[in-house]
């Protein structure tokens, strides 16, 4: 859409359509940051069965179409624990999305998305810390497509989480941010091990800006409303 857009020189809101295709390949995205040295979990990309010859990765991994958003392709059999089933995941993910499937070490532990409005001084807004049921510490559960629109999800903003650890987030948010040339707004999506350590998995420049996602929630944390958040970006 914004090639079109750019196209036929309408103005729009939200990352130009290079920035959307490089997040759209969520492996494209990952090297990019392993590049730069930001924090991501290990990864391998398969596009054929023959590509597991490579793996080093330890288990538990978890395996999903590599160009998919709202959790498509992600269900609870994605966390695997052996070679066998990894090459079933494998093999189902490349014949019904018809993409190579993204491998990554699993981190077992808490879940964030951070939301980031503006350009040249971008402002990384509060953290939001996902729960599961209630729980902050997922330990090995995850937000799978199924509870897209169930009622497991909730979202905590301001987050209890530590002071220090929503500060790594935020610089890694910033820093992500500019390194996959985002513009306007976006949202990244995080994992935090056992030890604290936060795990880029993936930036969405063109995030739900609806009532029932994260941004009413931020504006009220910053003391603004959702209108005005939406009029700044």
């Amino acid at each position: 859409m914004p090639a079109i857009l750019e196209v036929y020189d309408i103005p729009y809101v939200g990352s130009d359509p290079l920035t959307m295709g490089l997040t759209l390949d969520k492996t494209v995205a990952k090297m990019l940051l392993v590049h730069h040295r930001l924090s991501t979990p290990k990864f391998l990309e398969a596009g054929k069965l023959s590509d597991l010859d490579k793996f080093g990765l330890k288990f538990p991994v978890i395996a999903k179409p590599s160009e998919e958003g709202t959790s498509k392709g992600i269900s609870e059999d994605a966390i695997v624990r052996d070679m066998a089933a990894l090459k079933k995941r494998v093999e189902r993910v490349i014949v019904e999305y018809k993409q190579p499937a993204l491998i990554e070490e699993f981190i077992i532990g808490q879940e964030f998305t951070v939301a980031i409005i503006g350009n040249d001084e971008p402002e990384v807004l509060p953290p939001v810390q996902v729960t599961i049921k209630g729980k902050t510490d997922l330990g090995e559960d995850i937000y799978t497509h199924e509870r897209v629109t169930g009622d497991d999800i909730q979202y905590l903003c301001p987050s209890p989480a530590p002071k220090q650890l929503l500060d790594e987030m935020i610089k890694l948010t910033a820093d992500a941010y500019k390194v996959l040339g985002c513009r306007d707004f976006s949202r990244m999506d995080f994992r935090v091990d056992n030890r604290g350590i936060p795990y880029f998995l993936e930036c969405n420049p063109l995030p739900n800006l609806g009532l029932i996602d994260v941004f009413p929630l931020v504006a009220k944390a910053t003391g603004r409303t959702y209108q005005q958040i939406v009029v700044e970006i």
